[in-house]
């Protein structure tokens, strides 16, 4: 009995990736794309910091920040950078963040995470982020989640 109920488990699961019609799922490809945007090598701030999303301090220091490095959170470890990009987009595309808007697109979340007036490419980043993703930059944030 437990086999068969495996095999109907399994096929449903199977159906749902089949027929679903939302992107979704794709937090660790996003902060993959971010990463690469940011220039992650032994020569960058980004890697020297272990912030691989170039995350800047926030009202609540984030698990495993050890301080600040021009205007940049220095992270402990990689892991934890990493963790607190994936916790940042989350909450940009769920609505837990003061900052994003789950009806965002790309290129609106990129405009305020990494702005012009901060001598950025943000219409670039975004449409680097949706080429890694395979989206179009247009893309509603709450729809990679």
């Amino acid at each position: 009995m437990q086999n068969g109920l495996t095999w109907v488990l399994l096929g449903l699961l199977i159906a749902y990736a089949l027929f679903s019609d939302s992107v979704g799922g794709l937090i660790d490809k996003w902060a993959e794309a971010i990463k690469r945007f940011e220039g992650w090598t032994p020569e960058s701030l980004s890697y020297r910091n272990n912030n691989p999303g170039n995350l800047r301090p926030s009202s609540e220091p984030w698990q495993g920040q050890i301080g600040i490095n021009q205007n940049f959170v220095v992270f402990d470890t990689y892991e934890n950078g990493l963790r607190a990009l994936k916790i940042s987009l989350i909450n940009a595309a769920t609505g837990k963040s003061k900052v994003y808007n789950p009806s965002d697109s790309l290129y609106d979340f990129f405009a305020r995470y990494a702005p012009a007036s901060d001598n950025n490419y943000p219409r670039q980043y975004a449409e680097f982020v949706a080429a890694q993703l395979n989206v179009d930059p247009n893309i509603e944030i709450r729809q990679l989640v």
